[in-house]
């Protein structure tokens, strides 16, 4: 669903709302008491999400407003309660030690970077299939699902996971 004709003028601020395949905006505002209704900061764009249902965890992902290189702000909501909300840099992210959160921030960081299309992504992998706040080695965790559908037999699988994991290792090889 999208809202259209919202606009963002001193009279009204509003959140615009869209379809799955199109970005959220969510828009937090200061009001400066010198002049009404005049808009000083606004976040940025919301470029993922994701819900859990056991343990009930949404992941909302945002970019971050930088000039030196992407950043992304990731909002932990667990049973409807904000209980974290963190940047991160991609690049310094380790799929041997990583997070959900980071998973989540890697997968939009390898879009962004045209490094890999929608067609090809860590959220459709089975490191992704379970929230772990704690980390994990998602290399290995994926390694694993792989050498299941190779063990079963399931080659179109087993070749689309490896591809993903094979892409996921040289990255993370190239930084740590």
């Amino acid at each position: 669903m999208k809202i259209d004709n919202i606009g963002l003028n001193p009279s009204s601020i509003n959140n615009t709302c869209s379809n799955s395949k199109k970005p959220i905006f969510n828009v937090e505002f200061t009001i400066d008491n010198t002049e009404k209704n005049t808009v000083i900061n606004q976040s940025s764009e919301q470029v993922g999400y994701i819900h859990y249902a056991n343990p009930d965890v949404e992941l909302r992902m945002y970019k971050v407003e930088n000039d030196d290189k992407l950043l992304y702000r990731v909002e932990t909501i667990t049973d409807g309660v904000l209980s974290k909300s963190q940047i991160y840099d991609p690049e310094k992210i380790n799929l041997r030690s990583t997070t959900t959160e980071e998973l989540l921030v890697m997968n939009n960081y390898l879009r962004d970077t045209n490094t890999y299309n929608e067609q090809f992504s860590i959220i459709d992998s089975p490191v992704m299939w379970e929230y772990h706040s704690e980390k994990f080695d998602a290399l290995n965790a994926e390694n694993e699902f792989i050498q299941m559908q190779y063990d079963s037999n399931n080659m179109s699988s087993y070749l689309w996971q490896k591809k993903l994991w094979d892409l996921l290792q040289a990255i993370n090889n190239d930084r740590f």
